[in-house]
């Protein structure tokens, strides 16, 4: 920094007034990069901010640096002279203009432990600011010149090539052995393929200054960015290398792996060689493995890829290998090859080749048949070639044409007629490759894999769904899609070659069924009839009690069953059983009477008495049943307990005894126990039970205003707001949230409204109030408050991101039920912003000097409502002395003797 002499006490300069206000201004840039200077337009004001700025940088006095210069104003123009090189001053360290250390502390942003970014003195384009440009001493021999922004060398290297690539390495120099990626030669002068460019593995950088390059955040890293290159999935990471790469796989896609630290590839590192076995040239694509295993001994690597290598060992055309392209050319003139329709045709070390497709095929000899060799001996046998079509391991489209009528080999039809003559109907026929041993309807057996034995099939089941049984037969559809062809889509020839009949439960009656490991999940087939919530595993015995609840359960069985069956085949009405409403399904309650009525989609009821009815629109039973009149009663919600008598208030025993008292069906209403809107109403004005205003005004009398009274419900022990006590359970004792009264009846502010914390209920049936999906919880929603950021934790009973609990500049809060609060709870000193830390550490400034009409003594409130209302009020001890603007956010005047011009 440059040299300046400064009189704290006495606002005496060694520098003309008017320099030293520049002087001040560069200091402060260099110490406190990013401080607004602009308002300091008073000279008073600033000479008192100057003396305190100076003071706390440690500026006043002589510089004690050996290499400090005191700078001389130019005489004719009164400039400042350009700053003495990087090494001078406190800036930076000795010998900083090293380009090795300068250059590496601006590569990581970091030197000898002190940040570094060259843009804070040498301008954000690096053009120069109160430090000189980087174009000074980066030209030819350390003359001015911009070339070096775009010479990849000038920090990269150049040693060993001229792309940029290390070395040098950005931070250790110019040794390549310390490089964290060494192999950056081996891809830039490659034995196998092209030069690669820096775009193959990296972002295109041109500039210096370009975004992610120098100045970014990840300092010291060359970011890997292989979207723009042949490899795009790669990933590279330092433990594992590159991952994913299609440069180091196989040819065909991007499987490659390689370890940063290989070396020495060969051509069996990434794909099969000419040596390579037949296990490995089974992993490349089609016919690799049938040409160049021993089947066709004499066939190597050239003999298709001739211009690409012509000795099965080296690489002929560099720019044939690792290009994206599959180049084919034949060593043998005779043969072409179609690359629209991948086949290829001539002929080739004696085999003749008519338009044949690249596919896979078998390794073995002739089959006798009509394959060439393309199947393995004794394929022409059914029991071997249908295994291999259904299973998919041989691709007969391929040769006998995709829609299998004929191609290089014969059409399908000329064998799979009856007695294998001709004929098409085995492609509509189920039974042909699915089964018929035990039905006709193409459920195994056979399985896929030919299997007869049902104990081995895949899943032994088919045939109890497809014929009668406890249900009517099941169509395939049920759980498979509908194929009336083997070349339906996605049927025979689909994505899938596992050997695996693809499930497919959407257009059946449990369309939610998942299946995996032998067991059906989320099944209505198998569930207790109200949705779909059954599971089963292949192989289960199943009964009535397999499903749901039968006629010998007990009370905790049938309270699992849709709404008042509990009450009516618990023990409570003992004569009842499931043949009285069901009675078209079973008659005996332990066999199905009607198959197509059960497990159909439907609830069919039949009563067994026909003194009673049933709406299926309303749901509803009207009539009489077993001595109990049912006045279009709806299938509706039933007591908690099965037994017990009659409540006082009708229900017909739809409530255990003593159900009246309010402390337990309120209880039973808040925590949602019951449904009171089943009986009562869906607006609580009454159904099959009386309306709750018949008993909940005063006294027990009619009224309405129960509704909309939070106390009702709430409490109104400690205050009128509906705040616990009582809480949602009637207890006044652990609450779920203690603080309620502190924030209803505050001293620290306003009284707090129930909507700075829970959302706006004007009445028992507003949305998600007492009939919600959350029962017995009061959700917290503070999105209509002052502080909507405020998340609550229910488990820790705590608030955090809070503007309520926070120091009153941002929703920085955080607070305890229990936590004892005083005015340092929020507003602590440390975490005050803007002028507060420099007004308060003087003895004689107080809270109450700028905030009277809150506060006289900082500790008290003065005014409540002025204190966590989301105003910053300011007004001063001094009166009208000094004056705040609110929109220029500046205090203006005389305060404790003070001049004040300044920016808050």
């Amino acid at each position: 920094m440059r040299s300046h002499t400064v009189d704290a006490l006495s606002f005496k300069f060694t520098l003309p007034l008017e320099r030293v206000f520049v002087q001040f201004k560069s200091c402060c840039l260099l110490h406190f990069p990013g401080q607004n200077m602009r308002n300091l337009n008073s000279v008073v004001a600033f000479l008192l901010a100057a003396t305190l700025l100076f003071t706390l940088a440690g500026c006043s006095g002589e510089s004690d640096d050996e290499d400090t210069v005191t700078p001389t104003d130019d005489p004719n123009t009164g400039v400042i002279p350009t700053p003495a090189p990087p090494e001078v001053g406190k800036v930076h360290p000795a010998g900083f203009a090293v380009p090795n250390i300068h250059a590496e502390a601006l590569a990581v942003g970091e030197s000898n432990g002190a940040r570094q970014d060259c843009r804070g003195c040498h301008g954000s384009d690096l053009t120069g600011n109160i430090g000189p440009s980087c174009d000074s001493c980066h030209g030819l021999g350390g003359t001015e010149g911009d070339a070096w922004r775009t010479d990849c060398t000038f920090c990269h290297g150049g040693g060993e090539d001229q792309s940029g690539a290390p070395p040098r390495y950005v931070v250790r120099g110019a040794n390549s052995g310390e490089g964290i990626f060494p192999a950056h030669q081996a891809h830039l002068n490659s034995s196998m393929t092209s030069n690669m460019g820096c775009n193959q593995c990296h972002s295109v950088v041109i500039d210096v200054m370009t975004n992610n390059h120098v100045f970014d955040t990840t300092k010291g890293l060359a970011d890997v960015d292989m979207a723009n290159g042949l490899s795009p999935q790669a990933e590279f990471t330092p433990e594992v290398g590159c991952a994913n790469s299609y440069c180091h796989g196989g040819g065909r896609d991007d499987r490659g792996t390689i370890g940063m630290l290989d070396t020495n590839l060969s051509c069996d590192s990434c794909h099969a060689a000419v040596f390579s076995g037949e296990n490995t040239w089974a992993e490349m694509s089609g016919f690799h493995s049938r040409h160049l295993t021993s089947v066709v001994e004499e066939m190597t690597c050239r003999d298709c890829h001739n211009a690409v290598t012509a000795n099965n060992t080296a690489i002929a055309n560099l720019d044939l290998h690792i290009n994206g392209q599959r180049d084919i050319a034949f060593s043998q003139t005779q043969m072409s090859f179609d690359s629209d329709n991948i086949n290829c045709s001539g002929a080739c070390h004696g085999f003749p080749h008519a338009n044949t497709p690249w596919s896979s095929g078998g390794v073995g000899g002739g089959d006798g048949g009509d394959g060439g060799g393309f199947h393995p001996a004794g394929f022409a046998n059914p029991e071997q070639h249908g295994v291999e079509m259904v299973l998919q391991r041989s691709v007969c489209t391929s040769c006998h044409g995709a829609d299998l009528t004929g191609g290089i080999g014969n059409s399908c039809d000329q064998c799979h007629g009856p007695d294998g003559g001709f004929g098409e109907e085995w492609r509509s026929n189920c039974t042909f490759c699915h089964g018929g041993v035990d039905n006709l309807t193409g459920a195994p057996p056979h399985d896929l894999g030919a299997r007869d034995d049902s104990a081995a099939q895949s899943f032994t089941a088919h045939t109890a769904h497809v014929e009668d049984g406890i249900a009517a037969a099941m169509p395939c559809t049920q759980c498979h899609k509908q194929y009336t062809d083997v070349l339906d889509e996605d049927h025979a020839f689909d994505d899938s070659p596992d050997g695996l009949a693809e499930l497919d439960f959407s257009q059946s009656l449990s369309a939610a069924t998942t299946y995996a490991d032998t067991t059906c999940s989320n099944s209505y087939c198998h569930g207790n009839g109200q949705d779909d919530n059954g599971q089963v595993s292949d192989g289960e015995i199943m009964q009535c009690n397999s499903c749901h609840a039968a006629s010998d359960s007990d009370a905790a069985d049938w309270a699992l069953m849709s709404t008042l069956h509990s009450l009516h085949l618990a023990s409570t009405i003992e004569e009842m059983s499931c043949s009285d409403c069901h009675n078209n399904v079973t008659q005996d309650n332990t066999s199905v009477s009607d198959i197509q009525l059960h497990v159909n989609g439907n609830r069919d009821v039949a009563f067994s008495q026909d003194t009673l009815s049933f709406n299926a629109e309303d749901i509803s039973c009207d009539g009489s049943c077993h001595g109990r009149d049912h006045p279009n009663y709806p299938w509706g919600t039933a007591g908690r307990s099965p037994g017990g008598g009659g409540d006082e208030g009708g229900g017909q025993s739809f409530h255990p005894a003593g159900f009246a008292a309010p402390n337990v069906h309120g209880n039973e209403m808040v925590l949602q126990t019951q449904n009171c809107t089943s009986c009562h109403g869906e607006d609580l004005t009454g159904g099959i039970g009386d309306s709750c205003d018949n008993c909940h005004g005063p006294g027990g009398t009619p009224s309405t205003a129960w509704r909309t009274d939070c106390t009702f419900c709430h409490g109104g022990s400690e205050n009128s707001t509906g705040a616990p006590p009582h809480d949602l359970g009637g207890e006044e004792i652990d609450l779920s949230f203690a603080a309620h009264t502190a924030h209803v009846e505050s001293n620290f502010s306003s009284p707090i409204a129930c909507t700075q914390c829970h959302a706006d209920h004007s009445d028992v049936l507003s949305p998600n109030h007492a009939f919600d999906n959350s029962a017995g919880r009061a959700e917290t929603d503070f999105s209509q408050g002052i502080s909507p950021a405020t998340v609550f934790n229910d488990e820790q009973l705590s608030c955090s991101n809070s503007y309520c609990h926070g120091d009153g500049l941002s929703d920085s809060g955080t607070a305890s039920i229990g936590d004892t609060m005083n005015c340092q709870t929020c507003h602590r000193e440390a975490s005050l912003g803007s002028g507060h830390r420099i007004h308060l550490p003087l003895s004689d400034i107080t809270c109450d000097e700028c905030h009277v009409r809150v506060s006289l003594d900082g500790q008290s409130l003065v005014d409540p409502s002025l204190h966590i209302n989301k105003i910053k009020d300011v007004d001063f001890l001094e009166g009208d002395a000094i004056v705040f603007n609110p929109e220029t956010k500046t205090c203006s005047g005389n305060c404790h003797n003070r001049f004040h011009n300044f920016l808050w």
